[in-house]
């Protein structure tokens, strides 16, 4: 799975696609996968599929709307796309922008309507209408941004390689460089309320922030693994996943957490396993 977004403790949506066999930026070939769980991760169901497509991020702003980023092979072309549904699943609506090759990379929402999307070379777009208009905003860098989280309309964080972390507070009119103390490519950002938030990236670097993502601490490393996706549960059960099945959780979400490591074996074909454990509902 490439991330997940859960509502509610049992009702969670996941996402996926592979990379070509060369390691190429276009994903088209390799089935992009969005499926669903309704009992905490126990079992998952697909409920949407297409061949053509590639999917690296989610967000379910309600139980019936799900809004799933990544790209679309077109005609032999990649091109960045989204697919939305309003009806828990049931009918999809899919678009993708015939002038952005590179995949997008992470998506947030915080209603039905507004929602930020991040890619490749700093790119950032918004809509307030569900998805049916994005537009351009200027993040101030040309690093590839790979997550995405806002916790209300107008103040959110994006990260992404070499360290890079931007902060709005106007809803992504201006977006400001924000000192994350490290060079390492940051790949997951949440948060579970206005002031607390956690990044994880690579060679197993994790950050804090406990003021909204103005300033942030390097977390001690429990592992030199990368670190793709963190989630909080709640305001002191936080759980980052990442390479060779790691799953890092903590039970004290301030800035001295302790995380503590286990491993499991990701699933095998469309269908998860009966028993994939669900990390961010232990």
């Amino acid at each position: 799975m490439k991330a997940v977004s859960f509502f509610g403790a049992s009702n969670g949506v996941a996402v996926s696609g592979n990379p070509n066999s060369d390691g190429s930026i276009g994903w088209y070939g390799s089935d992009g996968l969005i499926l669903q769980t309704r009992n905490g991760g126990a079992n998952w169901t697909v409920r949407y599929n297409r061949s053509n497509a590639a999917f690296n991020g989610v967000s379910c702003p309600s139980a019936n709307t799900w809004i799933a980023v990544g790209v679309y092979e077109i005609s032999g072309i990649d091109h960045a796309g989204w697919a939305i549904t309003t009806d828990g699943g049931t009918n999809w609506r899919e678009r993708y922008f015939t002038n952005i090759t590179d995949p997008l990379t992470a998506v947030s929402f915080i209603d039905n309507n507004i929602g930020t999307v991040v890619g490749y070379n700093g790119l950032i777009l918004r809509t307030t209408d569900g998805g049916f208009n994005w537009n351009t905003q200027t993040s101030r860098t040309t690093k590839n941004l790979n997550g995405v989280c806002f916790t209300d309309e107008n103040t959110g964080v994006a990260v992404g390689e070499e360290g890079t972390i931007v902060r709005t507070i106007n809803g992504g009119i201006n977006w400001k460089s924000q000192n994350s103390s490290t060079t390492e490519d940051l790949y997951g950002v949440h948060f579970i309320n206005a002031n607390c938030g956690k990044v994880v990236g690579s060679n197993g670097i994790i950050l804090h922030t406990s003021d909204g993502g103005i300033t942030w601490k390097i977390q001690s490393a429990v592992t030199n693994n990368d670190l793709y996706s963190v989630y909080f549960a709640n305001e002191n059960i936080c759980n980052t996943v990442g390479d060779n099945g790691i799953i890092l959780r903590t039970t004290n979400s301030g800035s001295t957490s302790i995380f503590e490591e286990k491993h499991v074996e990701s699933p095998k074909g469309y269908i998860l396993s009966q028993n994939y454990p669900n990390p961010f509902n232990p």
